[in-house]
C-alpha cells in the first residue's frame, strides 16, 4: 500500500490543499501546522512525508504546502535557481521534526519545536 500512496500526487496535492488551508503566513504557526499533522497522520503517510528518498509524494506533499497562497514560505519557493535552494532548505522542516521525536519520543511541546524549526530555517534562508 505504501508504494501506491508514494505514487499518487493527487492525494498528496489533496492533504497538501487542506492542511494549507490552516496556514496563517506566519512561519511558527505554519511550521506547527505541519508539526501537528505529522503527529496525527497515519504512520504510513507520515513515514512517506518523514523519509527523504526523492519518493514523489514527499517532494509534492512539500512543494504544494511551501507554494500554497497562504504559507509564510511562498515568497521563497521560486522558479528560479535560488527559490530550488530555498525549497531544499525548506525541506529541512520536517527533518527537524523527525530527528526530535527520535530524540524525545515523549515531549509534547510542538509549539516550542516550531519556534525553534521557524528561527533556524528563517535564518537560513536569509529572512529576518
Amino acid at each position: 500500500m505504501a508504494d501506491t500512496i508514494k505514487a499518487d500526487c493527487s492525494l498528496a496535492d489533496s492533504i497538501a490543499s487542506l492542511l494549507s488551508d490552516r496556514f496563517t503566513k506566519d512561519p511558527v504557526s505554519d511550521i506547527r501546522t505541519i508539526y501537528e499533522f505529522l503527529e496525527s497522520a497515519d504512520p504510513q503517510i507520515r513515514n512517506l512525508l518523514l523519509t527523504n528518498d526523492g519518493n514523489p509524494f514527499r517532494e509534492r506533499f512539500f512543494h504544494s504546502i511551501f507554494a500554497s497562497e497562504k504559507s509564510a514560505f511562498r515568497p521563497y519557493c521560486t522558479d528560479t535557481e535560488a527559490g530550488r535552494f530555498t525549497e531544499a532548505y525548506l525541506n529541512c522542516i520536517p527533518g527537524i521534526y523527525e530527528n526530535y521525536r527520535k530524540s524525545h519520543p515523549d515531549d509534547a511541546d510542538i509549539k516550542g519545536l516550531a519556534e525553534k524549526a521557524a528561527e533556524m530555517v528563517m535564518k537560513g534562508i536569509g529572512s529576518k
